[in-house]
């Protein structure tokens, strides 16, 4: 896991540390649901946030019309992205996922965010009245073989995030 030319040590604006790493990492996550999931990436605009553009969606195969998820890149990595372009950006997913379930009429909704080292699943849920979001894991992008095993340790919890969400999917119309 450590070599001299890592690029996880060296500066990686956001773009370039979305396909080295997120894109790669969410896309093999589905990969196995491609007949239910399908995944846009890059300045991806959702009809339901008014041109709002969107670092992934996680779309309905069949039907674009219905997103059950949504993706945020805040900031690359080692690229001293400040936490108000983090809250800022936390703000923005959250709203247009509000939007977005008001409009597909559901009761939840999938996020990925990315800032710095970390990658959180989230999931935002109408109970009662009240939005409530919940962070379900944060994994750090390894980096390290110690780490490595801390990421490892935590697939059985993202994969019960994957599964909560294809389940939602299906039961979209």
């Amino acid at each position: 896991m450590n070599s001299p030319n890592t690029p996880l040590d060296t500066v990686m604006l956001e773009r370039t540390a979305a396909t080295y790493l997120i894109i790669f990492i969410v896309n093999q996550l589905f990969i196995s649901n491609n007949n239910v999931i399908e995944l846009g990436w890059l300045e991806r605009e959702f009809f339901s946030t008014d041109r709002t553009k969107f670092d992934g969606i996680i779309f309905k195969v069949g039907n674009k019309s219905i997103a059950p998820g949504l993706v945020e890149f805040s900031g690359g990595i080692n690229d001293n992205t400040s936490s108000r372009k983090n809250a800022k950006d936390i703000e923005k997913l959250h709203t247009d996922t509000v939007q977005v379930m008001e409009d597909i009429k559901t009761d939840k909704m999938f996020c990925i965010r990315c800032f710095g080292h970390n990658i959180h699943f989230e999931k935002l849920v109408h109970y009662d009245g009240v939005m409530y979001r919940t962070v379900d894991v944060v994994v750090e992008i390894p980096t390290t073989s110690r780490k490595f095993t801390a990421y490892v340790n935590q697939i059985p919890n993202i994969l019960a995030w994957k599964e909560a969400l294809i389940n939602h999917a299906l039961d979209l119309n």
